[in-house]
């Protein structure tokens, strides 16, 4: 955090049950540590937010560029391959989808530890992520045995059944390495070290990249190395470990690492395993839902001739471009929100989500204009040939603008669950997205017969995304302005420091804090 030391925990500040919350408070505390600068400079500001944000979304913006090189030297390579991939690879994302959702949560745990003052909560944490990872691994055994029987079920084309589950039996063995590099990125993010994420993930993009240029096309003097679709899946793979070991290493680099309890925290602990599931569960199973809706809509396309899912594919990995930073964006507000929440400050959480929303809704409008005006630009670096590719040139184009109908929608729905999420409030998402995708795929399945055409059943299924994407804004929306997220925590209670606002922020020294943090507490 911007003027403390790196790894220090502020000093948390009294919680209040007046009014149901500490912002009620807002008056006897914010001139105590000057929150009342203005939404630019002040505390949870935007300019403080960007210091966290800014590294976030370099950093997925490399998966983004990861994910369009990989999709650009497919096409290159054999358009059915990359049609093959976007159906296989947002199949392989939700079958992980719960246990990455359920580890990368632990953004939450570890900020509102470090917000309350008990950094030596945190190793705890972070080896009960690494749990989720290892009891994932059955799982991701049985999804790659049963991978040929799903497409078939679904009556995928035969030229591309083989490819999808191929794909997929790769990336089994790099799952259980996803879901432990989200545990891993949740310590250095809940921290806000952000710095240390993006050197992280910028690093994997570039292993990736090099990688799948040479085992796509093969290496060059090197009979035997053309690999296609499966050099795509192993090079994804060896960029997901190369991620895991580099996070490990550099948490073993941590100076003050000793803060953070890692040797003497290793054991299952019953109570924090419960919130983690009670929390990290209903995220999981958030993920899971807008992965599977998106893979249903998808299979549900891939019934039709193949132009519908290259058409789609092109369509969304552009979308990408603007869609994955703004993941780390959210990333920042869950943080953000998760500290102020630690330190029970209601009121700089939701400055933190205004922040986020302010910054979020610039980059997104941009590309929503982009994608509006200019979307044969986009189009460029895949090569497609005008005559030959004609057809698919314009579904393309067609599609970007449904992207740039619902790009704010995307984002504004990606903050608001980010900071009702970052204080605890996961079921309600969960339950949003069940009732959302209940909507979606049964009206999406019910009405589409009513489509005779091509075009028509396209059309229909792009119109379920839009309107999805929108509902999740309403609901997400309506419930951060209801407010209840403002008394939720996912910490013990015990964990919550309560001196007065003055000593807190004023005048002690942060060292005291830590040494504080590891006192008895009394019970209030």
């Amino acid at each position: 955090m911007r003027g403390f030391p790196s790894g220090a925990v502020r000093p948390p500040v009294r919680r209040t049950n007046a009014g149901g919350s500490g912002c009620d408070q807002r008056g006897a505390t914010m001139s105590a540590d000057g929150a009342r600068q203005g939404w630019w400079s002040g505390e949870a500001g935007v300019r403080e937010l960007l210091g966290s944000a800014l590294p976030l979304a370099v950093s997925t913006s490399t998966f983004a560029l990861m994910y369009f090189c990989d999709r650009m030297f497919l096409a290159w390579y054999d358009t059915l391959d990359m049609a093959a991939v976007m159906q296989a690879g947002t199949f392989s994302w939700t079958a992980s989808a719960f246990f990455f959702g359920l580890a990368s949560y632990a953004i939450a745990f570890v900020s509102q530890y470090r917000g309350s003052g008990r950094p030596d909560r945190i190793g705890a944490v972070v080896w009960h992520t690494a749990y989720v990872a290892l009891l994932s691994l059955p799982c991701f055994l049985l999804i790659a045995t049963l991978a040929d029987d799903l497409f078939v079920w679904f009556g995928h084309a035969p030229e591309l059944i083989d490819r999808q589950a191929s794909y997929i039996r790769i990336m089994a063995v790099g799952m259980p390495g996803q879901v432990l590099a989200a545990g891993l990125n949740a310590f250095f993010v809940g921290l806000d070290r952000t710095r240390i994420v993006m050197l992280i993930d910028v690093a994997a993009s570039l292993v990736n990249i090099v990688l799948d240029y040479l085992w796509i096309f093969g290496i060059p003097g090197i009979a035997g190395t053309e690999w296609g679709l499966e050099g795509a899946a192993w090079a994804t793979v060896v960029a997901i470990w190369f991620k895991v070991v580099c996070y490990l290493l550099l948490m073993r680099l941590q100076t003050d690492r000793a803060t953070f309890a890692f040797a003497s925290s290793w054991r299952f602990d019953p109570d924090l395993a419960w919130r983690m599931i009670r929390y990290g569960g209903p995220n999981g199973l958030q993920f899971t839902l807008e992965g599977s809706t998106f893979a249903v809509i998808l299979l549900f396309l891939g019934r039709l001739e193949p132009l519908a899912m290259e058409a789609t594919t092109l369509a969304i990995s552009v979308n990408l471009v603007a869609f994955v930073p703004m993941i780390g964006i959210a990333m920042a507000v869950t943080g953000a929100v998760g500290n102020q929440i630690g330190r029970g400050r209601a009121d700089l959480a939701t400055r933190a989500t205004w922040s986020g929303m302010a910054i979020g809704t610039f980059y997104s409008g941009l590309f929503a204009f982009a994608y509006w005006f200019l979307p044969e630009k986009f189009l460029i670096f895949h090569q497609l040939d005008p005559v030959e590719d004609a057809r698919l040139i314009g579904w393309s184009i067609f599609l970007l603008k449904f992207v740039a109908a619902y790009c704010l929608f995307d984002a504004w729905q990606l903050i608001f669950a980010s900071a009702i999420k970052g204080a605890g409030d996961t079921l309600f998402t969960v339950w949003t997205l069940v009732a959302t995708t209940v909507i979606v795929v049964v009206c999406g399945a019910a009405i589409e017969p009513l489509f005779e055409t091509f075009d028509g059943k396209l059309l229909w299924w792009w119109s379920c995304l839009t309107g999805w994407l929108m509902m999740l804004c309403v609901a997400f929306g309506g419930r951060f302005f209801q407010g209840r997220w403002r008394t939720m925590s996912v910490v013990e209670t015990h964990a919550i420091e309560t001196p007065t606002a003055g000593d807190a922020i004023a005048s002690r020294p942060v060292s005291r804090a830590v040494e504080a943090s590891r006192r008895p507490r009394r019970s209030r």
